[in-house]
């Protein structure tokens, strides 16, 4: 059961959130970066959007086999990962668009985290969110990529300095 938690933990990073870093007024580069974790039984595919070191979006797309969390079916699997929720239903909590499809053999959980929307202090409280520091505070887009890391997540590619589209309507 201590290794079902600690997949649960992995897998229902609604928002990986790391060190906190003070607000910017006005965000002008957009990074993105996108990290993957492969284990036997899961992959966690995980897309992070930063402005001026602010993360200001994140992206989850988790692959579960059944056997790995001990179910047999679509309802056992449905069962076991609701109870590690805590029964939360993610697609009522404001900047979170949330999905989960039950196959034969695996669940889809897709998460979205709009961090301009979300209440960062509702998202910290949500059982499968890691934070450290200050929830009132925005959130740090680099440490959250070096905290995703040092949980055994690789760095599959970054795209620096989008422009973002207040800088393109200037």
């Amino acid at each position: 059961m201590r290794r079902l938690l600690k997949i649960g933990a992995a897998l229902l990073l609604v928002a990986t959130i790391a060190a906190c870093t003070e607000k910017e007024a006005t965000p002008i580069e957009q990074d993105v970066s996108v990290y993957e974790l492969n284990q036997p039984g899961i992959s966690i595919k995980m897309t992070l959007v930063g402005e001026n070191d602010q993360l200001v979006g994140q992206s989850t797309e988790s692959i579960i086999d059944y056997d790995l969390i001990e179910a047999k079916n679509a309802a056992e699997a449905k069962a076991i990962l609701d109870e590690l929720t805590g029964y939360v239903d993610y697609s009522d909590v404001k900047g979170i668009t949330y999905e989960m499809i039950y196959g034969e053999k695996s669940a889809n959980e897709k998460i979205a985290v709009d961090l301009k929307v979300a209440d960062l202090v509702e998202l910290a409280n949500l059982p499968g969110t890691a934070f450290e520091g200050d929830p009132t505070m925005a959130i740090s887009y680099s440490a959250t990529g070096d905290m995703l890391e040092s949980s055994g997540f690789t760095k599959q590619r970054q795209i620096e300095n989008k422009k973002t589209e207040e800088e393109k309507s200037k």
